[in-house]
């Protein structure tokens, strides 16, 4: 349970901010800070940096990877390959009697379960005032599709087997765009739901219990670094932290990344 061997190559070392200086250099002994941690919280930093350490990520390795929303998303999109060409490789070898498709291209309303979204976009983009009032929009994307296809139809729409987010780290802002993004995607089906999971490389126990707890947007968060933060967590953290971490785990909340490929097959 270990985390992928790609997960490394992402990882690496930025400038601390001038506020943070003082903090990075006395726990790494220069101003910098791990590319996933934020810089504006110890704790973030002190398990970041354990599990940095824990995977021989070297300190003097630097990367102008700033915590920015154009770092994040170029961060999210070498992600989201990563996720892609894992689960296209796995699914197949461990369920060889469906045929998988797996794509972080396109909309939901490519699949079996979502294609009526396509009619309901165009009528909101022919009503203004429609559109106004509810204030909505029928154009679901997520990070990582994984599709099955008809065993007896060839022509048909593939079933939307699992939505994949990836958030390299979790902000609020993040959090509130898998809820929207997953939530339109229970409320609008038409058939049975797809797995909806969150993949993510954030340190900090707190903004994971964030995602984690909820009413069913999210079935489960899978966790790069799991038996890494693990680790760390019961090695540094404190109390309150070591509890939401413990929650999260015994409640099945947060699971390893190892187990997404196999937990998929096996419903």
């Amino acid at each position: 349970m270990a985390a992928p061997l790609w997960l490394p190559d992402l990882f690496g070392w930025k400038p601390a901010s001038r506020k943070s200086s003082a903090t990075c250099t006395r726990l790494f002994g220069r101003a910098l800070a791990p590319n996933i941690a934020d810089v504006g919280s110890v704790p973030s930093l002190q398990l970041a940096g354990h599990v940095y350490d824990a995977l021989g990520v070297v300190r003097e390795t630097t990367r102008a990877l700033e915590d920015s929303a154009e770092v994040n998303k170029a961060s999210g999109t070498l992600l989201e390959r990563a996720v892609e060409k894992d689960m296209a490789a796995a699914l197949p070898a461990l369920d060889g009697g469906r045929v998988w498709m797996v794509t972080h291209q396109g909309t939901a309303s490519r699949y079996a379960q979502f294609e009526h979204l396509n009619a309901l976009q165009r009528l909101f983009e022919e009503q203004p005032a429609l559109r106004a009032t509810l204030d909505r929009d029928y154009q679901v994307s997520t990070d990582v599709y994984v599709g099955v296809a008809h065993p007896d139809d060839a022509m048909a729409r593939p079933f939307l087997h699992a939505a994949i987010s990836c958030k390299w780290t979790i902000r609020s802002d993040r959090v509130q765009n898998v809820r929207h993004e997953f939530a339109t995607l229970v409320r609008n089906r038409r058939g049975r739901l797809p797995h909806l999971v969150l993949v993510t490389a954030e340190p900090l126990p707190k903004r994971l219990i964030s995602i984690a707890r909820g009413t069913g947007e999210v079935d489960t968060v899978y966790h790069l670094m799991f038996d890494e933060l693990d680790a760390a967590v019961a090695a540094m953290a404190s109390a309150e932290q070591r509890a939401v971490w413990a929650e999260m785990v015994e409640q099945r909340r947060l699971r390893p990344y190892s187990a997404l490929a196999r937990d998929l097959v096996l419903s």
